[in-house]
C-alpha cells in the first residue's frame, strides 16, 4: 500500500464511520419519534452514546489515529454481534459487511501511513536534510 492509498483508505474509513453515526441517528430520532409504531419506543442514551462514540472515532481517524481506527473496527463488530444476538436477525448484515470493509482498511491504512511516515523520516535522518528544506506538510 502506498501513502496515496493509505490516505484514501484513512478517508474512506472516517467518511464511512461519520455515515454510520448519520444512519444510528436517524434510526433513533425515528425510533423515538414512533415513526413505525407508537407502542415501541425504545428511544436509549445509549444509542446516542453510540452516535458520539461513532464520531469521535471517525475524528480521531480523520486524524490518522491508529488507536482510534482499530477501536471502530472492533467496536463496530461487537456492535453488529450484539445487535444479531439480541435481535435474532441477520438483516442489515451486507451494509454491515460493506462498513467493516471500509473500517479495515481505514485501520490498515492508519497503520501503513505511520510506517511510511517512520521510514521516511529515518532516510531523512540518515541523508541529513535539514528542517527547514522539509516542504511537505504532514
Amino acid at each position: 500500500m502506498t501513502k496515496d492509498k493509505a490516505l484514501k483508505a484513512i478517508r474512506n474509513a472516517w467518511i464511512f464511520g461519520i455515515i454510520s453515526a448519520s444512519i444510528t441517528l436517524l434510526m433513533t430520532i425515528l425510533t423515538f419519534s414512533g415513526y413505525k409504531n407508537p407502542d415501541r419506543i425504545q428511544f436509549s442514551l445509549f444509542t446516542l452514546i453510540d452516535v458520539f462514540i461513532l464520531l469521535g472515532m471517525s475524528y480521531g481517524i480523520s486524524r490518522k489515529s491508529r488507536v482510534c481506527s482499530t477501536s471502530l473496527f472492533i467496536y463496530f463488530i461487537l456492535n453488529k454481534l450484539y445487535f444479531l444476538v439480541a435481535l435474532r436477525s441477520i438483516a442489515g448484515w451486507p451494509v454491515s459487511l460493506v462498513f467493516l470493509y471500509f473500517f479495515y482498511q481505514g485501520m490498515r491504512g492508519t497503520y501503513r501511513y505511520h510506517k511510511i511516515i517512520k521510514e521516511e523520516e529515518a532516510v531523512e535522518a540518515v541523508q541529513g536534510v535539514p528542517e527547514w528544506a522539509k516542504t511537505e506538510k504532514r
